[in-house]
């Protein structure tokens, strides 16, 4: 796999840089990495048929493009149509024989998404499917976001785990120590600083599962609606 150049990217066009660039034809070059086109403000048609392109997050910032051809990528989230959702002047989409293109309602929520089509996968879109899109597409949210928050709530878990096997004890340790340093309930001078680190641990842990749960709730907003289903399945075996 390859990343595209400046050399493939001004080769065929008359211009001497990137920001002349109008049409760039890449169909079929084993291209994973097309990160320069963030240099290509002026570009207008962008071919990338049958490569491995993975996210459109570099192509958002080809302001003026017109129309853009995906057809047999590796794009798996059909959260990625996100980064098209500023290209005001897109309206022609190939993103046929993608995995995203598999996803319930792909087609509807590819128009909700994007107002401004006027075909997708080489087929017009109708004002029937405009009305269809507004009740059964999906709006997606930038699909940064849920991983961003997901990363901070969740990597201080592992200094959590790491200050509760170095500095603190955990309940049953602290309640061993008590009654071992007691011989029971009999002799009144135990150490009260066992139960204080056993506070800080269930303190400790009340932090941790609060994290997680946040971190879920987040991750929740961007499922489908069959996709919250089987959670909702998967829970209710779990309180059963």
């Amino acid at each position: 796999m390859e990343s595209l150049t400046l050399d493939t990217a001004l080769q065929g066009n008359q211009g001497k840089d990137l920001e002349t660039v109008k049409k760039l034809n890449l169909w079929a070059s084993d291209l994973n990495d097309v990160s320069l086109v963030k240099e290509m403000p002026n570009l207008e048609i962008l071919v990338l048929s049958a490569n491995n392109i993975s996210s459109l997050k570099d192509i958002q910032f080809c302001e003026n493009l017109r129309e853009l051809y995906l057809r047999n990528n590796k794009i798996k989230s059909l959260n990625e149509i996100y980064y098209l959702k500023g290209l005001k002047n897109l309206k022609i989409l190939w993103l046929d024989e993608n995995p995203c293109s598999y996803s319930k309602n792909y087609r509807l929520s590819v128009i909700k998404n994007l107002k401004n089509l006027e075909y997708l996968d080489n087929k017009p879109i109708t004002e029937e499917e405009v009305k269809q899109a507004f009740e059964a597409g999906l709006e997606y949210n930038n699909p940064t976001d849920s991983i961003e928050e997901y990363e901070k709530l969740i990597l201080p878990l592992n200094n959590y785990e790491n200050e509760n096997s170095n500095g603190f004890k955990s309940i049953e340790e602290t309640e061993k120590t008590y009654f071992d340093s007691t011989n029971g309930l009999e002799n009144d001078e135990f150490q009260e600083s066992d139960i204080e680190k056993g506070k800080e641990c269930i303190s400790q842990d009340k932090i941790k599962n609060d994290n997680v749960l946040s971190a879920i709730l987040i991750l929740l907003e961007n499922l489908t609606s069959n996709q919250l289903d089987e959670v909702i399945v998967h829970c209710q075996k779990l309180k059963n």
